[in-house]
């Protein structure tokens, strides 16, 4: 299983948006996805490559490469971007990176295509996903840019459930078929997108986005994973050119509601946690909490 991810320090003030993040930012969570131990390829900007590589190296415990690749390599970079400037004054929240949000099945898809690691499945995974404002601290959850103690980490740490069994129980239990996706119920309103799915697959009946799929860990296996991934290719210039201000999220969504077959959907209610002591702590225990969606690989729950 290959893990793939990436960092873009792109900041708010330019077009592309963006919360200006780099690998300082990043390091005390990539430590955690490292300690996977599974091959990891990394895309950054091509003058990032060299410090990157360098961090890495120093906790890498499997394969790993670093590729440096502009945004521009998307394939509707040029098209996505004419659109953004159209909206641009209109959108409240300039530090989402839309073209990286949309690049990260392309690059799975280039990593399964190269045969980099010549691992039959691939998994994205956000590279700050592993932080403590969703998985709690005392199981591992790691703050953003402060300063690294490698006492928080497998194996120094027996709290910490960021390790090889718990990579091993994920593709364990993988489903041959299906795309794994963690998805939490849809809100807000979304009609805009249930129309445009119906009248481009000529449902009868306008589909009801229920569950919103996330984007920061999913995967599966090659096969599958190249239905999928034309399928959403489809799905997203269909967005683009319809001018529906969206991320990659929507999309996976709405294929979800016309493909639901194609996909092994993993429930979660809550990003936040209930951990006692911690500022979250005010939930439930029983709280359906995304990190959960981990910890019961562990459980065998």
């Amino acid at each position: 299983m290959t893990l793939v991810s990436c960092i873009y320090g792109c900041r708010d003030s330019s077009i592309y948006g963006g919360r200006g993040w780099d690998l300082a930012v990043y390091q005390t969570t990539l430590i955690n996805i490292l300690k996977l131990e599974r091959p990891l390829v990394l895309f950054t900007d091509p003058g990032e490559v060299e410090r990157t590589e360098k961090f890495i190296s120093s906790y890498a415990k499997n394969d790993f490469k670093v590729i440096g690749q502009p945004l521009s390599c998307f394939e509707y970079h040029d098209l996505f971007l004419e659109y953004k400037k159209e909206i641009y004054d209109s959108i409240v929240a300039k530090n989402r990176n839309e073209i990286l949000c949309y690049s990260k099945p392309y690059w799975v898809k280039q990593v399964l295509d190269e045969g980099i690691f010549d691992t039959k499945t691939a998994f994205w995974i956000d590279a700050g996903l592993f932080h403590h404002g969703i998985f709690p601290e005392k199981i591992g959850g790691i703050e953003l840019r402060i300063p690294i103690d490698n006492n928080w980490y497998h194996p120094h740490n027996p709290n910490n459930v960021f390790t090889p069994k718990l990579a091993n129980k994920i593709y364990d239990n993988l489903n041959l078929s299906k795309m794994f996706f963690c998805a939490l119920p849809m809100q807000g309103m979304v009609e805009n997108q249930e129309l445009i799915v119906k009248e481009h697959y000529n449902l009868e009946v306008k589909p009801h986005l229920k569950w919103h799929l996330v984007g920061g860990f999913f995967g599966g296996y090659k096969d599958i994973y190249n239905i999928f991934f034309e399928r959403y290719r489809e799905m997203l210039k269909l967005y683009i050119n319809k001018k529906l201000y969206v991320t990659e999220e929507p999309i996976f969504s709405s294929l979800y509601t016309v493909f639901p077959e194609m996909f092994d959907l993993k429930f979660f209610d809550l990003w936040w946690f209930y951990s006692p002591g911690e500022r979250t702590s005010y939930l439930s225990e029983e709280a359906n909490s995304f990190y959960k969606i981990f910890t019961n690989y562990l459980t065998d729950v």
